[in-house]
C-alpha cells in the first residue's frame, strides 16, 4: 500500500499554549507548529497515511497518546484571498486577479471560491495549491480535499474513543484492521447521536466496506 504525506492544520481545545509541556511534547514528537490567533489554537502538522482521512485519523490518535487532555475541534480550512495567494506564491495581485477572471488560465479553469468574505471571494489553499502543483507553484504539500475535510470533521470529536489497537497496521485477534476500518468505527460512533449526515455516511462506508473487503474484523466494528 502506497503511504503519503499530507499537512493539516487542526483546531485544538483542552490545552493552551502557555501549557509547556504539552506544547513542546507535540512539537518534538509530532514536529507540530502550535499557534494561537483571536483564541483558537491551531496545531500545524504533517501526518503519513494511504488517503487523507486514514493520515489525520493517525496523526490525532497520536496527538492522544502523546497528550491525553487535547481534543480535536475541526480541520482549519484555510482560506485565502487574492492578495494572500499572490504573497504565498510570489505573484502579483494583478496576475492572480487575471487567473480569477479567467484572463489568463495557463492550468485549467480557476478552482470554485469556497464563500465570500464581504465582497471578496475566498479559496481553500489546498484547492489553489493543486490548481497550481502543474505550473510548479505549489508548495510541495498534499492536503485533503473538501470532501476529505468533511470526513475527517465527523470523525475527530470520536478519535480518542478509539483503542490504540485499532490503527493501521496493528491487529486484533490475528486480523489486521486497517485506517479504513477505524474511520467506520469512529462514523458508527458519531452517527448515534450526531446529524443525518452522520448516519448517511455510515451507511455509505458500510457499502464501501462491502464492495472493498471482507475482512471480518470491519464486522465487528
Amino acid at each position: 500500500m502506497t503511504m503519503s504525506e499530507y499537512e493539516f492544520i487542526f483546531v485544538l481545545s483542552g490545552i493552551s499554549l502557555e501549557d509547556d509541556e504539552a506544547v513542546n511534547t507535540l512539537t518534538t514528537e509530532l514536529d507540530a507548529l502550535l499557534s494561537s490567533q483571536r483564541g483558537m489554537l491551531r496545531m500545524t502538522v504533517t501526518g503519513e497515511g494511504s488517503n487523507a482521512v486514514s493520515a489525520a485519523i493517525a496523526t490525532a490518535q497520536k496527538a492522544h497518546e502523546l497528550v491525553d487532555d487535547v481534543r480535536f475541534v475541526r480541520l482549519d480550512r484555510d482560506l485565502v484571498g487574492v492578495s494572500d495567494i499572490a504573497d504565498r506564491i510570489g505573484r502579483s495581485r494583478q496576475n492572480v486577479d487575471q487567473w480569477v477572471r479567467g484572463q489568463r488560465c495557463p492550468s485549467g479553469p480557476f478552482p470554485e471560491p469556497e464563500a465570500m468574505v464581504g465582497a471578496s471571494p475566498v479559496w481553500l489553499w489546498a484547492d489553489i495549491n493543486a490548481w497550481l502543483r502543474p505550473l510548479g507553484l505549489d508548495d510541495g504539500e498534499r492536503r485533503p480535499t473538501r470532501e476529505q475535510m468533511n470526513r475527517i470533521d465527523l470523525v475527530l470529536p470520536s478519535v480518542r474513543l478509539v483503542p490504540t489497537h485499532f490503527g493501521g497496521g496493528r491487529t486484533d485477534g490475528g486480523a489486521e484492521v486497517s485506517a479504513f476500518n477505524v474511520e467506520a468505527r469512529l462514523v458508527r460512533s458519531a452517527s448515534r447521536t450526531r446529524s443525518a449526515a452522520a448516519r448517511a455516511l455510515h451507511r455509505h462506508l458500510l457499502a464501501r466496506a462491502g464492495e472493498a473487503t471482507d475482512d471480518e474484523a470491519f464486522l465487528r466494528l
